[in-house]
């Protein structure tokens, strides 16, 4: 059985956002290296040391998953991904983690299958084989060249591949990748290998591996991923299926950017070894972790972030056909650039936790039934009548929350993607001037299909009873168009670029022309979640430089796009007005408008395969 659907369920116990309560998170420079635990006083000292330090176990989940896209082992009989129900519930990442898939997904299928051709070059022949260096042409453009060799007497190799414009899939590769490592021949021996994406020095610069994302024509660049990391590590399969044993040591830098915000990620010898066990209805890992974690965020002229450091640092979840339990063991010492406030106290400080009880929830209602966690021995959060209470030692006062999400959300820190409103969110604002527009659909699941939709009315103000003009939707990004033709100048205008199938995204309508009209942007549920999983939708709308955020959307619904669809199924994010004199509004939904939902509008779908065959 694949992990991923093992880890199906995503479980809202450990709703961690990393950022700066208050007063914002910061930038990258390294962990704070404080030896003393931070003194805890009273109880709103409590409440931020919970709601700040337990983050750590969920940045660092996110942080093996970002190893494990970048570098899952390619050698041998075993490649896990690496899977945390810590890292599936940070929404800030799964821009990134979307951005690394699809930046990575051709240059790893190519070491593959170079790996796979060395070692078949030397099958049989007990030696070192030299593979002769050459260079092959990329599906849409470019070339990648490679050179290496296998030892098929000491199962050891090392290949170095080089892309120059290479272009598949929609994206355009340029700079190095280089692996080595050792595999086994046996299916439950262990592989190991270290893989280095650019130049290996750990500095992001243009020279470094580099990614960038287009739309299927290659006409509209919108975003791209630049790194500079070196990976090394080891698997072996476990006993029973599905389980195993890793461990990833990271160090470098990654950025992903598009256009509007950027994200870099930053790790020190962070190394996470992990142990996931499976069995009849059931499923266990523990990951031990150490090193530092520095991540950075800016929009605009805003940069906020958070660095960590790790000591004995462990977490330890379970789960089952009936309930999903975690606990956190160790130290992190957490440091904001700027500095963050929240509840009047610093955010900033070193956290020592130990897990007395570990913290339970039930899968078929959220019920949180168990669970105790102290905090510099002095703090507890444990869970009392299904809610969280926090108390401090020699304190009389505590704090009551209906969850962690709850407890965590005292110190809201804004970070790579903001979740709660803010000043362009909440449905509604206005633009003086725009002629473009961007759209990003990113979601928290694999295995999850979702659909972005954008539809189109030539009137500013359509009623229930307008037809549609054009809309724009998964079908059009297959016909080789570049989209739909606005303006009638034989060029597509407005753009999906990508088609995300089975997860995370990210999924981008790019519109090059505003016409005066009315637009109505949605989310379609096509394929993934269930009544006891949750996939969060996160959509962010950037019209003429303004960006406009709106909260995460939870689909526990699919309708396989049936029409006229399922209503849970969908997700009406906002529609937009652009008038005769260039100003846009952001506006509410109006749900009376004709059917929104069903992409028809009195015009014919454009003919496309189901998407179960593609």
């Amino acid at each position: 059985m694949k992990l991923k659907h093992v880890l199906a369920a995503g479980i809202p116990l450990l709703g961690i956002v990393i950022a700066g309560c208050g007063g914002g998170g910061g930038g990258g420079d390294s962990g704070t290296t404080t030896s003393t635990n931070t003194t805890i006083t009273s109880n709103a000292q409590g409440t931020t040391a919970s709601a700040s330090g337990t983050q750590s176990a969920s940045l660092a989940a996110n942080s093996a998953t970002s190893l494990s896209n970048l570098a899952t082992p390619i050698s041998g009989t075993v490649a896990p991904r690496y899977r945390s129900p810590l890292a599936g519930k940070d929404a800030r990442f799964n821009t990134l983690h979307a951005a690394e898939v699809k930046a990575m997904n051709v240059p790893k299928a190519k070491l593959a299958a170079a790996v796979q051709k060395a070692r078949a070059a030397a099958s049989g022949s007990r030696a070192q084989t030299t593979m002769t260096p050459g260079s092959s042409a990329c599906l849409d453009g470019g070339t990648m060249s490679y050179s290496g060799w296998t030892d098929d007497v000491a199962l050891t190799y090392s290949l170095s591949l080089t892309f120059a414009n290479c272009r598949e899939s929609g994206t355009q590769m340029n700079g190095s990748m280089t692996a080595a490592g050792s595999y086994s021949t046996s299916a439950t021996g262990a592989d190991s290998f270290t893989i280095t994406v650019g130049s290996g020095d750990g500095l992001v610069t243009s020279a470094d591996f580099k990614v960038e994302m287009f739309d299927a024509a290659y006409t509209n660049l919108y975003a791209y991923y630049l790194a500079d990391m070196t990976v090394s590590g080891s698997v072996t399969p476990g006993t029973t299926a599905g389980s195993y044993q890793f461990s990833f040591t990271g160090n470098g830098k990654e950025t992903y950017s598009d256009f509007i915000s950027s994200y870099n990620l930053t790790l020190a010898n962070f190394t996470i070894s992990n142990t996931l066990t499976t069995g009849t209805g059931t499923s266990s890992g523990v990951d031990t972790v150490g090193g530092s974690v520095s991540e950075s965020w800016t929009s605009g002229s805003t940069t906020q972030g958070v660095s960590i450091a790790f000591t004995s640092f462990q977490t330890t979840w379970s789960m089952t056909s009936t309930y999903y339990q975690f606990g956190i063991d160790g130290t992190v010492a957490v440091d904001f650039t700027p500095d963050a406030t929240c509840n009047g106290n610093t955010a900033d400080g070193t956290y020592a936790f130990a897990t007395v009880t570990p913290f339970r929830e039930t899968l078929a209602t959220g019920a949180l039934t168990q669970g105790h966690i102290t905090i510099n021995t002095t703090t507890h959060v444990q869970v009392v009548s299904g809610q969280v209470v926090v108390s401090v030692d020699g304190q009389t006062d505590t704090s009551t929350y209906s969850n962690l999400t709850a407890l965590e959300a005292t110190c809201p820190i804004q970070d790579m993607e903001d979740n709660s409103t803010s000043t362009n969110s909440g449905g509604s604002g206005t633009v003086a001037s725009a002629n473009a527009m961007l759209i990003t659909l990113s979601w928290d699941t694999d295995a999850t299909d979702l659909d972005l939709h954008l539809n189109y009315y030539s009137t500013t103000a359509p009623t229930a009873s307008t037809a549609g003009t054009w809309y724009m939707d998964w079908h059009q990004t297959y016909q080789g168009t570049g989209g739909v033709d606005v303006n009638a100048d034989g060029t597509g205008d407005v753009d999906l670029d990508y088609d995300d199938i089975s997860g995370y995204g990210p999924e981008h309508i790019t519109a090059k022309v505003l016409p005066a009209g009315y637009y109505v942007v949605s989310v379609n549920s096509y394929y993934g979640p269930t009544s006891t999983a949750t996939t969060n939708a996160t959509v962010t709308i950037n019209v003429g430089g303004t960006l406009f955020t709106f909260p995460a959307h939870a689909f526990n619904t699919s309708d396989g796009e049936s029409l006229p669809g399922v209503a849970a199924a969908w997700y009406r994010v906002a529609d937009i007005r652009v008038n005769s004199d260039g100003s846009v509004n952001v506006l509410t939904p109006d749900t009376t408008l004709q059917a929104w939902h069903d992409g028809t509008f009195g015009m014919t779908a454009p003919a496309a395969a189901p998407k179960a065959s593609r």
